[in-house]
């Protein structure tokens, strides 16, 4: 029988737990530090460690969950295990999961450091790669690198691309 005596708690066995003896009863005086006793049973003792267990981190039923990721319990604390198809964690900060929709943020376009507004031009991010959507009035991308011709001045895209401003037997200039 799971018991004692109130002089002694020889007889009860408590995992990771200082057990006790309540009116014949083995008891939990005390869990060990990182683990609980979660279901309540003095029986099993102290039987979840809060260290690891992502249902129980760092407390009975605190349950890890982050924004687009699954999570894990590391050292008490809930951390991201694995991203969502399209997101990627960016920042320092474990409590905001997966930051980033990489798969749509032009400021971190399939990866965290791609910002696609590093060029000129307005910029939309799809399925991980930048788009140039459009140029600034003067400006346009003659190479596909983004809008990095001055269409006003450039005598090789002058008003657009591939408008060669070279009047014969003149110097051209290209006025915009």
């Amino acid at each position: 029988a799971y018991g004692c005596s109130d002089t002694s708690c020889d007889p009860c066995s408590t995992a990771h737990a200082t057990a006790t003896c309540v009116a014949g009863a083995c008891d939990i005086a005390a869990c060990e530090a990182g683990f609980g006793n979660c279901n309540s049973s003095a029986e099993d003792g102290c039987e979840v460690d809060l260290r690891s267990d992502p249902s129980n981190c760092k407390t009975c039923d605190r349950i890890c969950t982050l924004p687009h990721a699954s999570a894990q319990c590391v050292n008490s604390e809930c951390t991201v295990d694995t991203c969502d198809l399209g997101f990627k964690k960016c920042d320092t900060d474990e409590s905001t999961g997966c930051d980033t929709n990489i798969a749509a943020d032009p400021r971190a376009c399939g990866s965290c450091t791609n910002d696609c507004f590093a060029t000129a031009g307005n910029w939309e991010c799809t399925t991980g790669q930048c788009a140039l959507s459009s140029c600034p009035t003067g400006l346009a991308n003659c190479d596909g690198t983004g809008c990095d011709v001055n269409t006003d001045t450039s005598l090789a895209n002058c008003g657009f691309c591939g408008n060669a401003c070279a009047p014969a037997r003149a110097t051209g200039v290209c006025q915009g």
